[in-house]
């Protein structure tokens, strides 16, 4: 094994230190009207898209957290519903999610359909998820990417937050967890080999990132 790399220290630096203000600071929660996870709601609810009022501040927000947390890629997204991103969408196989709020430098269209994976279920249902296995963000740099709900003043989850983030350093020792490499391992629902402990640990740091800002995007519980 090899010595904890410097993706790993910055990863839990950040975790540690980065708070944004928003709704689900536990001591002082926001009005619900500045509410990220309110926001969230009444733009899906409104069919604007990117028109609506807000989605601008909205955007800026996960830019935020994306450049706080060294993320590639930061962004909301919603199970499908009659070809929509919806509130209350099929969050099973049996339905895609799409991207919705995407705060990248070069975001994908709005309610690009993402298909299906285990992960986005695990994380409607309330536990952050990692994906099983990296994927190529160019021809030489890997992402890993990881889920968390966010969550509606009643307790509802009304999105994901997804993280994407840079791996490539782990992906260079242990090339069959990358999807789109040569040596892939195949696993995709259900990991039923040995996990390194570098990839277990690149999991978990992730899904905690996620995990931390979904919170703080949620309405306090």
């Amino acid at each position: 094994m090899r010595k904890k790399s410097k993706w790993m220290i910055v990863v839990m630096a950040l975790i540690m230190a980065f708070s944004l203000t928003a709704c689900g600071d536990s001591e002082e929660p926001a009005e619900s009207a500045d509410c990220w996870a309110d926001q969230y709601a009444a733009l899906i609810e409104s069919g604007e898209a990117r028109e609506f009022a807000d989605y601008d501040s909205m955007k800026a927000t996960l830019d935020d957290i994306r450049d706080e947390s060294g993320a590639t890629y930061v962004y909301a997204m919603s199970p499908m519903k009659d070809g929509k991103p919806s509130l209350d969408g099929d969050a099973t196989a049996e339905g895609s999610f799409a991207i919705t709020v995407d705060g990248s430098e070069d975001p994908d269209d709005w309610g690009v359909d993402y298909g299906w994976e285990i992960q986005f279920t695990e994380a409607w249902e309330g536990t952050p998820a990692a994906a099983r296995s990296a994927w190529n963000d160019s021809d030489t740099e890997q992402c890993w990417s990881a889920f968390a709900p966010v969550y509606d003043e009643e307790g509802n989850v009304i999105c994901l937050l997804g993280i994407d983030f840079p791996c490539t350093d782990v992906i260079v020792d242990n090339p069959q967890w990358n999807r789109d490499g040569d040596s892939w391992n195949g696993f995709e629902d259900e990991i039923t080999g040995e996990v390194p402990e570098t990839i277990q640990a690149m999991m978990d740091d992730v899904t905690a990132l996620a995990d931390k800002y979904a919170k703080q995007l949620s309405h306090s519980k």
